[in-house]
């Protein structure tokens, strides 16, 4: 289950620009492209009913990105922060 950002322009042409820049690291690894679908998960697996009663009454989330965060996944398959990127508005 993941959140999805409105707009969604604003997130691909930041997916893009980060994928420009390091092109050898395509986002998802290259899995999903050439579609680009931002989003926040927020769960997976067996609590999506639960997750969704919780979340629900908040939204929508209204926020900005302040930075762009590379994770990496460890050998027992879960997902880690690496390094953080601030942003700068242009």
């Amino acid at each position: 289950m993941y959140l999805a950002p409105e707009p969604e322009e604003p997130s691909i042409a930041m997916t893009k620009a980060v994928w420009a820049r390091f092109p050898d690291w395509p986002p998802y690894e290259g899995e999903f492209l050439p579609d680009i679908t931002p989003h926040l998960t927020i769960a997976w697996g067996a609590k999506l009913d639960e997750t969704e009663a919780a979340v629900a009454s908040r939204l929508p989330i209204r926020t900005r990105a302040s930075e762009v965060v590379l994770f990496a996944r460890t050998e027992s398959e879960r997902w880690v922060p690496k390094m953080r990127f601030p942003l700068v508005e242009a």
